[in-house]
């Protein structure tokens, strides 16, 4: 099987992080592969079947060469905010969580641009969000709050958890470090992004 990367680069995605309510990324993250227009068609990605071994290695170049195995590091990435509308930079947006990804090592939120999936040149030099990040203000309970927009946020604390966005669309990824068995077998859900406007 002959995959053709730069005209399957739009029709191969991760698939979308949580709206609320779906299972997070598991050990056997699936890809969605677009075919024959809308027909979509699911494979876990650690799957091995004889007909798969082929399609396995090309989802895995196409969505991140020299990947890890889930246990190692899994990760989610989002197009879409909780109203189920294109992220952009033209809104304001917020991602809230209550309880902190489980991880053993350590979790980021990283912005790209869309369609090339560049990082976003910005002011403070921030390309990703996470627990390692310096300065980072926690809710008195332990929540976090990341704000996500284009321009910076005139409230203090907004501004110190905040992840710049480019002006048109965007998508980030979240990637998480060694996973707790909560993120590899369903339990813990991502929050999703709310549209602050």
């Amino acid at each position: 099987m002959q995959i053709n990367l730069q005209a399957e680069r739009a029709a191969v995605t991760a698939v979308p992080w949580i709206p609320a309510g779906l299972p997070a990324p598991r050990a056997k993250c699936l890809l969605t592969v677009a075919s024959r227009g809308t027909e979509r068609t699911s494979c876990p990605i650690a799957c091995r079947t004889k007909s798969q071994l082929s399609l396995v290695p090309a989802l895995s170049a196409r969505v991140g060469l020299w990947g890890n195995h889930a246990y190692e590091a899994t990760y989610a990435q989002v197009f879409q905010d909780d109203r189920g509308d294109q992220l952009t930079g033209r809104r304001r947006y917020s991602i809230s969580f209550t309880e902190l990804p489980p991880v053993r090592a350590f979790w980021s939120l990283t912005m790209y641009d869309v369609p090339d999936y560049y990082l976003i040149a910005n002011p403070i030099g921030r390309y990703s969000i996470g627990d390692r990040t310096p300065g980072l203000r926690y809710g008195p309970d332990g929540s976090l709050t990341i704000t996500i927009q284009a321009e910076p946020p005139a409230d203090e604390i907004q501004r110190a958890n905040w992840l710049p966005a480019p002006r048109g669309d965007f998508r980030p990824i979240m990637r998480l470090y060694e996973p707790g068995p909560a993120i590899l077998n369903g339990a813990y859900i991502l929050p999703a992004i709310h549209r602050l406007d």
